[in-house]
């Protein structure tokens, strides 16, 4: 078992034990394993992709969108060499041309919108000169993801690459390390209204009476816009208070309200 980045994968070769059960995870390690591969029919997944070539040189936008999608869903399993049916499952070996081929893999990586570096790409030779067989390239799981590909954020599903949402996107954001210190967010408490019944004295013809005050207060970070609040206590005509809404277009800070109860 062999652990690239955040990707666990199993290497294969020289093991008689079923490929299917042991998905996702696979590696193949050489041409017997590919082979196995086929006489499996083995399935593309999430970890697992299976292409009939690399693509062109012109097409490097296919390429990079292959291996970032992989990346952005916590890493798998490439391999250039293998054709798949309809279903996704492998339906034969079709060696391809080697010469350059992962050098160009990792290459590529390095151009996204935030560069991936890809360390394990294997050539598997099919004959004894060595310029054809098959590519197995471990995309590992990154901390940096999402990777982008011309302005779009690609991940897998079970037999394709598909478009993240924008949720699946701030998710990858926000598992980053030291993700708000690089775009310069500060964590800060959520907004907190404190009510505080404050009382103060005063007379009026000599005579003391207490007047009371509703004092909203802030005691969190972020800014507060509106607070609902309704007096607990009736009247001096028993009718109960109705309650009432402050509202600003300025963050709150502290506000006073007078009561009608006064003594």
């Amino acid at each position: 078992m062999a652990r690239n980045g955040n990707t666990e994968q199993q290497v294969v070769s020289g093991s008689e034990e079923p490929l299917q059960g042991r998905i996702p995870g696979v590696v193949p390690a050489s041409v017997g394993d590919l082979a196995r591969i086929v006489t499996e029919r083995l399935e593309e997944n999430t970890r697992l992709e299976f292409k009939r070539q690399v693509p062109e040189s012109g097409k490097n936008d296919h390429l990079a969108k292959d291996v970032a999608a992989m990346a952005n869903s916590d890493g798998g399993v490439i391999v250039y060499g293998i054709e798949e049916d309809e279903a996704g499952r492998a339906k034969a070996l079709a060696p391809i041309n080697l010469k350059g081929a992962a050098e160009r893999v990792i290459l590529i990586a390095q151009t996204f919108d935030e560069p991936l570096t890809v360390k394990n790409a294997k050539s598997i030779p099919s004959g004894r000169n060595g310029e054809q067989g098959f590519l197995v390239v471990e995309v590992p799981g990154s901390d940096r993801a999402p990777h982008l590909v011309n302005g779009l954020a690609l991940g897998r599903s079970a037999k394709s690459n598909v478009a993240l949402t924008r949720r699946q996107i701030g998710q990858l954001f926000a598992r980053q390390t030291g993700f708000a210190q690089e775009f310069g967010l500060v964590s800060v408490r959520p907004g907190r209204a404190l009510a505080n019944i404050v009382r103060e004295q005063y007379q009026v013809n000599l005579k003391t009476h207490v007047r009371r005050w509703l004092e909203i207060s802030n005691d969190g970070e972020s800014d507060i816009y509106e607070v609902h609040w309704t007096w607990l206590a009736e009247d001096i005509e028993g009718e109960i208070i109705t309650p009432r809404t402050l509202r600003d277009s300025f963050p709150l800070s502290v506000c006073r309200m007078e009561s009608q109860f006064q003594s």
